[in-house]
């Protein structure tokens, strides 16, 4: 027990007085020791020797030293090549003209030979397209039986793989959200909200596989999934 307290590493065994031990306590001995080593290399893991926060940290720790400033600017560096986003074709151009001159009101016209160009990039509105599938059921006019084609083997359901890969998308973000989410509607109702997620656990998301890698941090039990959520 003095070892313990004290910081110091116990002597290790005499040769004579191990080797006197039968096999099964050696080994126990030798595992005893690896565990040893293992704890207290665990116990001096910081966020600076390891990826823990640094909200995991003892408060003796004290904190790394700020990095020297170099004298450069954020961003890119003189000589740097410029990069910027490419221009796309653009569907629709809006031109923008002063109509007077701020100084002495003078009306303005005419077109600039090289205007200042901004793009602005969005998604068109996404519209379903419907695929309906009409089976005839046609009769035989020798024999009267009635023959009705069967619906294509990819078509299970009344929505494509796009439509469910979005809605399980949808379902899945939503999912890891709520815990956020109920932190600050406690906040909202008075209550400390919990704002430091790395002591949430891990749990595999609702319906997958386990060891996919796909991984929520929610604080509480598995959120149960609603019956029909494709």
């Amino acid at each position: 027990m003095p070892y313990l307290f004290s910081g110091m590493t116990p002597p290790p065994l005499p040769p004579d007085v191990f080797g006197a031990r039968p096999p099964a306590v050696q080994a126990y001995i030798r595992y005893l020791e690896a565990r040893l080593a293992d704890l207290e290399a665990r116990l001096g893991q910081n966020s600076t020797s390891s990826s823990k926060p640094p909200s995991c940290d003892p408060p003796y720790l004290k904190p790394a030293p700020s990095k020297a400033s170099s004298g450069k600017r954020k961003g890119g560096q003189p000589g740097r090549p410029k990069r910027s986003r490419p221009d796309l074709p653009a569907g629709t151009v809006i031109a923008l003209r002063p109509s007077a001159c701020d100084r002495c009101a003078n009306v303005l016209s005419g077109d600039d030979a090289q205007p200042l160009r901004h793009q602005v990039v969005e998604l068109p509105p996404v519209r379903p397209v419907g695929t309906e599938y009409r089976r005839h059921r046609l009769a035989c006019p020798s024999c009267g039986r009635i023959r009705c084609p069967a619906r294509p083997a990819e078509v299970r359901g009344g929505y494509g793989p796009r439509v469910q890969a979005v809605c399980a998308l949808q379902y899945r973000t939503a999912t890891a959200l709520e815990p956020i989410a109920e932190e600050a509607r406690a906040h909202i109702a008075g209550k400390p909200a919990n704002a430091d997620e790395t002591g949430w656990r891990e749990r595999p998301q609702a319906g997958l596989a386990v060891g996919r890698g796909d991984r929520s941090r929610v604080p509480g039990p598995p959120v149960p999934r609603p019956q029909g959520a494709g």
